[in-house]
């Protein structure tokens, strides 16, 4: 069955559901992580020790208000960085979060059907820029410049040469 693990707070939880993870280190670092500096000021490296599989996991993650940012608690959602703190972040979605906010000491985020483990932080959804994200901006960017463009030629006063 699943066996529910606790990491110096009750609020930093590890449910391994389906796996053969049986013992896991988790080491909390204070401050954004270096690769995405708009997330909650804290992130969790979860490492598995004994096991390398896991199938289903729950992984239940602690904030505290003065570490928010600009996050809004009411739509953190959990990040996952594919390696180091450094690399990409990639937000875990919105199916099966839960969350306990405005509860100070107690917030937290959890999410359900957890299949990997590696840094984790929290942050609201959409934070960081994704390649797709940022190339319909760049796109949206150039129909608006070439929209002014056109504007701008069908303003400027027409002269005409009286001979």
């Amino acid at each position: 069955g699943a066996v529910q693990r606790d990491f110096g707070n009750p609020n930093v939880e590890i449910t391994i559901v389906s796996g053969d993870i049986t013992a896991m280190d988790v080491t909390l670092q204070k401050g954004a992580p270096g690769g995405f500096a708009s997330a909650v000021q804290r992130y969790y490296q979860l490492a598995p020790v004994t096991g390398t599989v896991v199938n289903d996991a729950t992984v239940k993650l602690h904030y505290r208000d003065s570490e928010l940012q600009s996050n809004d608690p009411a739509t953190l959602t959990l990040w996952r960085a594919l390696g180091s703190p450094d690399a990409t972040w990639t937000d875990q979605g919105s199916a099966g979060i839960t969350r306990a906010t405005g509860s100070e000491p107690d917030n937290w985020v959890q999410k359900t059907g957890v299949t990997a483990f590696s840094p984790w932080t929290l942050a609201s959804a959409p934070q960081a820029p994704t390649e797709v994200n940022q190339l319909q901006s760049e796109r949206k960017r150039r129909r608006s410049d070439a929209a002014m463009a056109d504007r701008l030629r069908s303003a400027q006063p027409r002269l005409q040469h009286l001979s």
